[in-house]
This record gives C-alpha cells, sequence and structure tokens, in this order.
C-alpha cells in the first residue's frame, strides 16, 4: 500500500532549470483544482496513506489552495511535507511571514532544492534564509543540492558557509540536514558528467536495492493524471501515467499499477539490476557507467525497445524472485523499519 500521496497543485515555476524533471518554468500550464486535491487527501487518508507532500512546479504558487488543502490533510491525521525551492524567502521578514503561514497549515518538514541549475533564478541565500525562518518555526528542513561533477556549489561548501553555521548557532536543537542529490538529465540516452563511482555498473551494482518511491508513493500532477511513484519520468514515460484522477481513484490505479510485471521487478529489484539483466539478455544493450540516477535508468527501461523487450523476456525467470521480495524481504523490511 502506498504511503505517501504527492500532490502537485501547479506545474509553473519561477526557474527554468536544465533538465527539469517535471518540466516546470515560467510557462507551464496546469493546474490542480483545490476539489481534486481535497477529494485526493480524502480517499488517501481512507486508504491508509500516512502523508500528503506538495511539490511541482513550486506548490507556493498555488497561493491559498496550497494552505486550505494542507489543513485538510491535517485535520485527518496526515502528516504534511512541502518541496520548495524557496524563491520566497527574498528576505527574512518576508521567509519569516510565509513560514508562519506554513506552521499554522501544520507543515511538519520542508524539501528545499538549490544547485548550479537552481541558483541560476533563485540565490542560495534564498535556501538558507527560508531555512532559518522554518527552523524558527520548528519544521524540520532537508536542503538538497544538485549533484553532477562540475558544479560550484555543494553541500560541503554551503554547510561551512557563515549563514548556515550561524543558524546552527541560534538554533541548536533545529533539525536542518543538508545533502547531494544526483542531478540528471531527462533523456535515458543522455549522460550528464558524473564524479568517479556515482554511476552504475556491474562491480558496484550489488549497492542498488528495489525502488523506495514505485508504489509507495503516488503522485497526482497537475494536469490530473496519476503515477505510480514521484521519479524525473512521470511527464514524459507513459508507463508512468495510470489515468486521470476523478476517472479512476487512488485505489484503482495503486491496483492497476501492480498489475504490471515490469513495475513489481523494478519497485523490489530496482531499475539498475534490470538493466543489468536486460543486458545479459541482450549482449547489444549498453548501460554500464551511464547512470547516476535510477530515475533515469527506470526510464530507459520504459522508453527503449530493446531494453523493454529483453527486460520483459527476464521476468518469466525472475517471478520467483519477485514473489519473494514482496511477501518475505519487504514486509520484514518494513516491521524493522516501523
Amino acid at each position: 500500500m502506498p504511503i505517501s500521496l504527492c500532490l502537485m497543485p501547479t506545474f509553473a515555476c519561477p526557474a527554468r532549470c536544465r533538465h527539469c524533471g517535471t518540466l516546470s518554468s515560467p510557462d507551464a500550464k496546469g493546474r490542480l483544482a483545490l476539489a481534486q486535491q481535497l477529494e485526493a487527501i480524502r480517499q488517501a487518508s481512507e486508504a491508509g496513506y500516512e502523508e500528503v507532500v506538495f511539490s511541482g512546479g513550486e506548490p507556493s504558487l498555488a497561493g491559498d489552495d496550497l494552505f486550505a488543502a494542507m489543513h485538510a490533510a491535517v485535520a485527518l491525521g496526515m502528516r504534511v511535507r512541502i518541496v520548495s525551492n524557496a524563491h520566497w524567502a527574498t528576505n527574512l521578514d518576508v521567509a519569516r511571514k510565509f513560514a508562519a503561514a506554513l506552521a499554522g497549515a501544520g507543515l511538519a518538514h520542508a524539501t528545499l532544492s538549490t544547485g548550479d541549475e537552481h541558483s541560476r533564478f533563485i540565490p542560495v541565500a534564498n535556501v538558507l534564509t527560508a531555512a532559518r525562518a522554518l527552523a524558527d518555526r520548528g519544521i524540520e528542513v532537508s536542503i538538497v543540492v544538485e549533484a553532477t561533477a562540475a558544479r560550484r556549489h555543494n553541500s560541503t561548501n554551503i554547510e561551512s558557509s557563515s549563514e548556515f553555521a550561524a543558524l546552527v548557532r541560534d538554533y541548536p536543537d533545529a533539525s536542518v540536514t543538508i545533502q547531494d542529490g544526483v542531478w540528471s538529465a531527462l533523456s535515458p540516452y543522455r549522460a550528464l558528467p558524473y564524479a568517479s563511482g556515482d554511476t552504475v555498473n556491474s562491480q558496484n551494482l550489488h549497492t542498488r536495492g528495489g525502488c523506495a518511491e514505485l508504489f509507495r508513493t503516488t503522485t497526482i500532477q497537475a494536469d490530473g493524471v496519476i503515477s505510480p511513484c514521484c521519479g524525473l519520468g512521470i511527464r514524459t514515460t507513459d508507463d508512468l501515467r495510470l489515468g486521470e484522477f476523478g476517472s479512476i481513484s487512488l485505489t484503482e490505479a495503486d491496483t492497476a499499477a501492480r498489475t504490471d510485471p515490469l513495475k513489481r521487478w523494478i519497485a523490489v529489484a530496482g531499475p539498475e539490476r534490470i538493466l543489468a539483466a536486460a543486458g545479459r539478455k541482450d549482449t547489444a544493450i549498453r548501460w554500464e557507467n551511464q547512470y547516476a540516477h535510477r530515475c533515469q535508468a527506470c526510464v530507459r527501461i520504459f522508453r527503449d525497445p530493446q531494453v523493454r523487450r529483453a527486460a520483459q523476456a527476464c521476468v518469466p525467470e525472475h517471478e520467483t524472485e519477485i514473489a519473494f521480495l514482496e511477501t518475505v524481504v519487504e514486509p520484514a523490511e518494513k516491521l524493522i523499519e516501523g
């Protein structure tokens, strides 16, 4: 059963990042009506989902609709998170006002995105200002920095900045973390430069496990399309588009997603292992040292006809493994996590 409902109130965003996973920009169209958001939250609560994540696009651009939807989720006992680029934190006074509104709506955690691409449009200073304002309200903060081989911004230099040091000093009990997150091209045929060891190959394949998002996060995009994960390919990959909310329910979409053997295999083994299996089945398939971001590897499986054929041909010989991972390993891991 999915744990998280991800709502994308809008595709619009003040930034125009290259390789944006949701194809967001100031010109992007698409807005998820508040009534749809409220119905989705209701269905998610009834189905046992534990949290609602507001993403985008930039969810803060939804204005009052965002706060109304957050209030509705909290009223049903669900944890609320947001993913934002912190464009709204232009100065501390403005940031504190917005953070107060978020806290009042019940926000528990904020993920703030930054890095070389984001900073072309929103300064890193905004992110640190937003983190300070959110920490002041007792809201957990995760700062995620785009990771490629050649970049100006990384978790280390942001963490060593005087602004972050002051934040830690002034809010010693706050939960504010910084981490690097792989930045990926959308096309499965294009590779960005990554540091040595970041890309997957036969030597480090054993370190890759199942996908933590597929079947555990259900996304409703700003155009109403339901997807079985929150991955980078949900706007460009037909197999990750389950139907339109309103035409089908969340439960129906979740059930439909689980009928696909490839999705089941990806969920328990991870897309990198499926790519490797396809490469063994068809030795003309090249995959090693091409992918650092697993979503890009997943998109390759669905959008490359050669890989898809080979992967589907491998499914029968892996059915026992898939069933074992689904019925024994995954429940045990969830029990340990709980």
